[in-house]
C-alpha cells in the first residue's frame, strides 16, 4: 500500500509535464527569412527585465507553417544559446537566409517565441 501511495505522489506530480509536453507544436518558417536587425539585451537589464540576455532578432514578416501565435516580426534567442547566436551571427554577416523552428508553447511578452533550432539557407 506505501509504494501504491508513493507511486500516484509521482503520477499525479508529473502529470502537468505530460500534458505541457503533449501540447507543445513544432513550429518553424514555410521559407526562408532574411534578418532585419538583431539586438543583444543585457543579462542585468534593469528596464525590460524579460529580455535579460536574450538576442531578439528582426524580420520584415514571418511566415509561419501552422496556426500559431508566435510574433509575426520578432523571435528571442536565450543568452545560453551561443552556438544559435554564432549562427545568427554568421547569417547576418554572409547575408544569408534563415530558416527559424520554435516551440510555441514557450513565449516571452508579446508572444515573442524563443528560437529552437536555426537553418542557415544559400541564396
Amino acid at each position: 500500500m506505501k509504494h501504491i501511495k508513493y507511486f500516484l505522489i509521482v503520477l499525479v506530480s508529473t502529470f502537468p509535464l505530460v500534458i505541457h509536453s503533449a501540447n507543445a507544436a513544432n513550429i518553424y518558417t514555410a521559407s526562408s527569412h532574411s534578418i532585419g536587425d538583431i539586438t543583444f539585451h543585457s543579462v542585468k537589464e534593469t528596464i525590460y527585465p524579460s529580455t535579460a540576455g536574450v538576442v531578439q532578432v528582426t524580420f520584415s514578416s514571418i511566415a509561419w507553417n501552422d496556426s500559431t501565435n508566435c510574433n509575426k516580426r520578432f523571435v528571442y534567442i536565450r543568452n545560453e544559446d551561443s552556438h544559435l547566436v554564432s549562427a545568427i551571427l554568421t547569417a547576418y554577416t554572409a547575408g544569408m537566409q534563415i530558416r527559424i523552428f520554435v516551440d510555441d508553447d514557450l513565449q516571452a511578452d508579446d508572444h515573442i517565441c524563443y528560437v529552437r533550432a536555426l537553418k542557415l539557407v544559400k541564396g
